[in-house]
């Protein structure tokens, strides 16, 4: 599950929304398109190969905040 991704289609919504978003990421950034690349490069790979069924959240720690 990705979280906040910054993206062509995307860039527009996180600078509207820019306070809100970000206030909920313990990273305190927005993820790339590289992050969740480098994900899907692991789960392709032999090291991921027993992984079966799980929501890998790529997320920079989304909602780990406690306001």
């Amino acid at each position: 599950t990705p979280g906040v991704i910054k993206t062509d289609m995307t860039n527009d919504y996180i600078e509207n929304n820019s306070n809100n978003l970000l206030r909920p990421i313990s990273m305190n950034r927005y993820g790339s398109m590289e992050e969740i690349a480098n994900t899907v490069v692991f789960l392709s790979s032999k090291y991921a190969d027993y992984i079966n069924g799980e929501n890998i959240c790529v997320t920079g720690g989304k909602y780990l905040i406690q306001e």
